[in-house]
């Protein structure tokens, strides 16, 4: 067994013109959890990509539809916001306006303990019960596209704290949180 990963810009096809990545056959059946091995992106960089797989018999599938992939913040100093607490059970919240309806928005997040993230009374992270692999000095930053949740005018962003093992080192989840906005020349704003 075997796959092949593809990758290039936003909006060019990676299964004709890989311009960031081209992994060539990798015989290996650990398909998951696969370390990015193409060229340095910056963070919130958009491409897209693909994949296709040769199954026990060698017989190579075609390639997947291409999917976009939005990538976040890399490190500590990606991000521009300050780690907050928030008490078991309460919400943190942040109301501010978008002055045009964006093409793009993402929205990155990274926490210590159980956290729901509401935009507009949406539930943005439905894993949001799940525990996140998380340790007093590590999180894992997760990213999700909000771009149908977001209108013109004032928008409600929430972070909602659940009680979780953090409890046992903190008194207070920790978040913090960045929304990217695309507007339709490309430029970008920070909330």
């Amino acid at each position: 067994m075997a796959y092949q990963i593809a990758a290039a810009a936003k909006g060019i096809d990676p299964r004709a013109r890989p311009t960031l990545w081209d992994s060539g056959r990798v015989d290996s059946v650990e398909n998951a959890h696969v370390r990015w091995g193409g060229a340095d992106l910056p963070p919130f960089s958009a491409l897209t990509w693909t994949v296709r797989v040769w199954d026990e018999n060698g017989d190579l599938s075609p390639w997947a539809e291409p999917s976009e992939l939005t990538a976040g913040p890399f490190c500590s100093d990606d991000w521009t916001g300050q780690w907050i607490g928030i008490p078991p059970t309460h919400a943190a919240r942040l109301t501010f306006t978008v002055p045009e309806v964006p093409v793009r928005a993402y929205l990155h997040f990274a926490g210590h303990g159980l956290l729901r993230v509401v935009l507009n009374g949406f539930t943005v992270n439905p894993d949001s019960q799940e525990p996140s692999s998380t340790t007093l000095s590590r999180s894992v930053s997760r990213s999700y596209d909000v771009t149908d949740q977001l209108g013109v005018g004032d928008q409600v962003l929430a972070l909602v704290a659940g009680i979780g093992h953090y409890a046992q080192a903190l008194t207070d989840a920790r978040a913090i949180a960045q929304l990217v906005l695309e507007n339709a020349d490309g430029q970008l704003t920070v909330v």
